[in-house]
């Protein structure tokens, strides 16, 4: 329900209505589901909306949030491409595990400019090439990619440390000082940047699904 022009969802912990529950297949974000939608409060106070499972295809209408939230789990949906967020300055935290992602929008990091953590484990990213759209991402320290075929390239973790020097884990490991140090001598000079256009263009397929 809105109140005094708010936006407000269910209580905190408060789960989706059987009605919602029933239509978990091909759903789109409306502003129904965003209202009823479960809500919950971290031990830190950061505000969560769930939209995990409802078979979402593709990302829409999160400016009916108003920005009330510091992270957005769309998990175990059917999104195929990171695109169509509006400007939420208060989000920090972007949960989109197990969907069919292969691609990432140029102006993501525009529209969430604060964002800390991004997850996409178990998604469809087959090439560094389409990474590079997390360059512009100034605050990012946590990316997860577990689960992507992407992550069988080789020099895959030295090419994120250059493209992304904020990252202070990527797929749960912490980035070392050593790391850094080779990733910075790899890409160096005119043969790094040759090497890094060659890796950045190798595609690693996805694994057919049964």
């Amino acid at each position: 329900r809105r109140v005094h022009g708010e936006f407000r969802g269910r209580d905190t912990l408060a789960y989706p209505s059987r009605k919602l529950i029933a239509r978990k297949t091909g759903m789109r974000i409306t502003l129904e589901l965003l209202q009823n939608a479960q809500q919950s409060i971290s031990p830190t106070k950061d505000r969560l909306i769930s939209l995990r499972g409802f078979k979402i295809p593709a990302i829409e209408n999160l400016g009916a949030t108003q920005d009330h939230f510091d992270a957005i789990d769309l998990s175990d949906n059917d999104i195929i491409k990171v695109a169509n967020i509006p400007p939420l300055k208060r989000l920090k935290t972007l949960i989109l595990a197990n969907n069919r992602i292969a691609r990432i929008d140029e102006d993501v990091a525009d529209c969430i400019p604060n964002c800390t953590s991004l997850v996409l484990t178990n998604n469809r990213m087959e090439k560094l090439a389409d990474l590079e759209p997390l360059a512009k991402f100034k605050h990012i320290e946590r990316l997860t990619l577990c689960d992507n075929p992407v992550t069988k390239i080789e020099h895959y973790r030295e090419f994120l440390i250059a493209l992304v020097p904020s990252l202070r884990y990527i797929d749960f490991q912490r980035v070392t000082d050593k790391e850094r140090q080779a990733a910075k001598l790899l890409f160096s000079g005119a043969e790094g940047a040759k090497l890094r256009e060659e890796i950045a263009q190798k595609v690693a397929r996805s694994i057919p699904v049964a």
